[in-house]
């Protein structure tokens, strides 16, 4: 998905600059997102003293997220990759950031003696304390998250652009027309330059007559993806 998007609207830049700006927003976007994140879960989930797990996982990940970002800009990633960017690895980097949300509020509290010699928790955030807030929103924007690549991938999979990438080809990026909403074409159909790269009329390219591929073997890996998400 992020690379289709900035692939499409990379390819706008081409004959109207205002794609930079627009590629440049989202991308500062979800870099906010992402560092705002881990700034909010270093301040509620970690404490001057102690939560030293809580600190090393937040360290490892915020580190790795830069590490993805440093790849994808990279230049034998940009040689094999052209429409490699940092867009890629901004949404990754958000993805990231509610993993380690996840994984934070899921974690067992930490008991630890205060002054007085009495218990109390440690490395949680005092609204999550009691009524488990933390985890109720992780659950929220888990099931969210669930709910959107599932419509994408009803929306996307049984379109022409979905089944050439299922046999390794892709269109042109010259043919690529920019839009807002880059998941489907203009009007739903190639267009003429498109359909002469295409391979000639023995492949299908729709399920109008055939799947391109197996598909009840097709919709098993996804029963099976459905499960391992549950």
């Amino acid at each position: 998905f992020a690379h289709k998007w900035n692939k499409n609207w990379t390819a706008g830049t081409a004959t109207n600059k205002l794609w930079y700006a627009a590629l440049a927003l989202v991308t500062l976007i979800m870099y906010s997102v992402a560092t705002g994140g881990l700034i909010l879960m270093a301040v509620f989930y970690t404490q001057k003293d102690g939560c030293l797990e809580n600190k090393i996982l937040l360290g490892l990940n915020g580190g790795l997220c830069l590490l993805i970002s440093a790849v994808a800009i990279s230049p034998c990633v940009q040689n094999r990759q052209p429409h490699s960017g940092l867009l890629q690895s901004g949404l990754i980097s958000c993805y990231v950031t509610y993993l380690t949300f996840s994984a934070l509020s899921s974690k067992p509290v930490e008991v630890a003696l205060d002054e007085h010699g009495k218990n109390v928790t440690i490395c949680v955030p005092e609204f999550g304390q009691d009524l488990y807030r933390d985890e109720n929103l992780v659950t929220g924007l888990g099931t969210t998250l669930l709910f959107l690549c599932i419509l994408y991938s009803c929306l996307t999979s049984t379109t022409r652009s979905s089944s050439d990438a299922l046999q390794g080809r892709y269109a042109a990026p010259e043919l690529e027309v920019a839009r807002c909403c880059f998941c489907f074409g203009p009007d739903g159909e190639d267009t003429e330059e498109q359909q002469n790269v295409k391979e000639g009329p023995r492949v299908i390219y729709d399920e109008k007559r055939g799947t391109v591929y197996s598909y009840s073997y097709f919709h098993f890996v996804f029963f099976l993806a459905s499960l391992y998400v549950m």
